[in-house]
């Protein structure tokens, strides 16, 4: 099975390569229209969540609903298939809303939304390739 993604929707879909069509909840794609994850892509990004997994363990986090973390697993698996954070962002849906959120330091603040009520910051390490996931839950980042 392949991952594919609808440019327009932003739906993430496992489809076999003897399939026409590609099916998910919402549409059906035909493959001409739809572009294989991480094609043109140079190489893979990897994410560090140290932080979010240390405060879960502590129970300090901020508990997130089920739909938002959805969201953040889809946007997680497009840049595990080698988008740039900010492009990965973009092409599951202009609601992300990626931003830079504060510079201090030499030191980068992102977020993009989840819901309504959830963001998720992180830093970006370009030369790296790793995206630094510092929080997730919440609307603001302290």
């Amino acid at each position: 099975h392949n991952l594919y993604m609808s440019l327009n929707s932003g739906s993430v879909s496992s489809v076999s390569s003897n399939s026409k069509t590609i099916s998910t909840r919402n549409h059906s794609y035909n493959k001409s229209n739809v572009k294989k994850l991480g094609q043109g892509v140079k190489s893979k990004w990897s994410f560090d969540e140290t932080e979010p997994r240390s405060k879960y363990k502590l129970r300090k986090h901020i508990p997130v609903n089920a739909s938002a973390m959805r969201n953040y697993y889809l946007w997680r698996r497009t840049v595990l298939a080698g988008h740039h954070p900010r492009d990965a962002a973009h092409m599951i849906g202009s609601q992300f809303s990626f931003k830079q959120v504060r510079q201090k330091k030499c030191i980068e603040l992102f977020s993009i939304r989840l819901s309504v009520e959830h963001r998720v910051f992180f830093t970006i390490h370009e030369r790296e390739r790793i995206v630094k996931v510092l929080n997730i839950g919440g609307h603001s980042f302290s």
